[in-house]
């Protein structure tokens, strides 16, 4: 009983910082839709453009194959910068903290080898979204 109270207790604060996140003006927020290669994938992205904070949350992606992860980008200026790789977890909607970033105008989510890549796998974008 112990543990499962202290499980609770976890996802309950993890969910009450997310809506502080949600609910905080100041972030923007890009909801990034499947493309052609994954229509039904869906990754939500908040991003302060004051404290440079971002945070993504995976709503919906296939998992990933052995040996890959998804990767997180942010654009800025026609350029994709690393914004962290991300695991998926089907039964976990909550956002996760991922690289701070200067600036961006839009994000996209590519698969890439595990650890990530330094330029984005073009033909493997799954999802994409405007600020």
């Amino acid at each position: 009983m112990v543990q499962e109270n202290e499980s609770v207790n976890r996802k309950l604060s993890l969910a009450s910082k997310d809506m502080e996140i949600m609910k905080d003006k100041n972030y923007k927020m890009a909801d990034l839709k499947g493309l052609e290669k994954s229509p039904n994938s869906n990754v939500i992205a908040f991003w302060n453009p004051e404290t440079k904070k971002l945070y993504a949350g995976v709503m919906n992606l296939p998992v990933p194959p052995p040996g890959k992860q998804y990767q997180l980008w942010a654009l800025s200026n026609g350029k994709p910068v690393d914004a962290g790789v991300m695991e998926v977890d089907p039964s976990d909607k909550s956002l996760h903290e991922m690289k701070s970033t200067e600036d961006a105008q839009a994000f996209a989510v590519t698969l890439e080898p595990k650890g990530g890549s330094i330029n984005p796998t073009m033909d493997q974008m799954y999802v994409m979204g405007k600020i």
